[in-house]
Formats: structure tokens, sequence, C-alpha cells
């Protein structure tokens, strides 16, 4: 296949990849730890073409990036803290976790960079016919919490919990965790690893990885962050697709507390 032959797959809209003027501020002042979890060491195409257009504008801005493997486990509470652990050896100022089915529009990460949050993550449909995204947001008599933008589909919102699935994390996220929880201290996770994911049985139900790091991240006094702005897929017997930002806008009896 020659350079420049996509095979029949839409290549990149590069024209849209070059409007970086946005996001020049992060220039210099972070740098990114990928990393992604699998099962059986494969990861979809569309999240493969979603990473690459992501990386084209980390490369454009000069956003030192790196990717970390893990072991392919079917324990994803094991491979999210080996992953931590490698981020916390390394020098990066952001870790970005990434499920292997999902999909995502490229300045995703960089508008979640802008942000400037220690913990925020993006919110993807759950596979599912019925629409159900994988979260539960936190509110004020009913109506969400959250951050205004200089547009409207800029804002931010506050969630109780959100899955795992397309997270960013500060170093402070974890170092506020290991000072306050030192007995979830493991040499399971790796050399001076932390559970800080456990799946857990708890009040009559099981609670999953990243739920428990939700609450994890909450007892420490750190809001867990979502910017619902995203067109994410999940692929399974097909691609789940939504937009929550689309979703929570298009619900009744919606507005948002700021």
């Amino acid at each position: 296949m020659r350079i420049g032959d996509f095979g029949g797959v839409k290549p990149p809209d590069l024209a849209r990849l070059k409007e970086t003027v946005r996001y020049e501020p992060l220039r210099g002042k972070v740098s990114l730890l990928i990393g992604t979890p699998t099962l059986d060491n494969q990861c979809s195409m569309d999240y493969t073409t979603s990473l690459i257009e992501s990386c084209i504008m980390l490369r454009e801005l000069d956003i030192p990036f790196f990717f970390a493997k893990t072991l392919n486990s079917c324990f994803v509470d094991l491979s999210r803290n080996l992953l931590v652990t490698k981020f916390m050896q390394s020098k990066c100022t952001h870790l970005w976790q990434i499920d292997s089915d999902m999909s995502w529009n490229p300045e995703a990460p960089l508008e979640m960079l802008l942000k400037e949050k220690e913990f925020i993550a993006g919110i993807g449909r759950k596979k599912l016919d019925d629409i159900e995204f994988a979260g539960e947001l936190m509110s004020l008599d009913g109506q969400p919490i959250g951050e205004a933008g200089e547009k409207e589909e800029d804002v931010i919102i506050k969630m109780q919990h959100i899955g795992g699935a397309f997270t960013m994390q500060t170093r402070s996220v974890f170092e506020k965790i290991q000072k306050r929880h030192p007995e979830i201290k493991s040499d399971g996770a790796g050399k001076n690893g932390y559970a800080y994911y456990q799946c857990e049985y708890t009040e009559g139900q099981w609670k999953t990885e990243d739920y428990y790091f939700s609450d994890l991240c909450l007892s420490v006094g750190i809001p867990v962050w979502c910017y619902p702005n995203i067109d994410m897929g999940h692929e399974g017997q097909k691609n789940y697709k939504g937009n929550y930002f689309k979703h929570l806008k298009g619900r009744k009896n919606r507005e948002l507390v700021c």
C-alpha cells in the first residue's frame, strides 16, 4: 500500500487537524502517557484511527506523548493499576487512559487538557440498544452541576461516577490518594504500586473498578469532571455512538447549575 492510500478507509480531515491555534497554550506545558488495557492485545480499527488523528494534533503542537504497554489480562483493575504505576515512574504530566474499543474526535484530549482539571473524562455509551451512558451525574435539586466555557458546548459537568474508558489524570490525583489511603499500597501493582482501581462487592451489589476509583477521588476532595462534548463510539456487535452533551441537551427539564 502506497503512503497516502487509505485502502478505502476515509482519510483524516487534515484541514480540521491543522486548526490548532486554540490549543497553543498547551505547548511546552503538558506531556502524556497513553495507556490502553487489553484482554488479548487487540484494538479496534476505529480506536486506531482516532488515536492516530489525535497524535497528529499532539505532534503539531509539540506535545510529548509516550505509550505504556500492559499485560494482556482479564483483570482490568490490575491493568489500570499497572498503568498508573508506569505513569508515576515517568515524567509525564498526564495519564490518558483509553479502552481498546473506543473512538473519538481527534481534538477531544486537547479540549480536556485545556480545562486544567486533575481528573477529567469523556463518556461513551454502554453497549445497549437503549441509549445509556457509562456514568452517574452529580446533581443539585435534580439538575447537573457544571462549569461553563466560552461556548455552550465547552461546558464541563461534575459526576458521581464515571466509566474508565476515556480518562485523564494528573500526577496530583495519585499523590493525594497515596497520602490519604496508604492501606491500598500493593506490590501486585508493580514496585511502589497502589490498588487505585478495585472491583468491590458492597451494599449488596458489585461496584466496577472505575466507579470505585471515582469514589476514591471524591474521598480525597478531587472532583470527577466530565467533558461531555465528544463524539464517542463504543465498538461491540455494532458501534454504539453518542455525544453526552447533545444527549443531555435533548432531555427535558435539564438545566446546568454553574
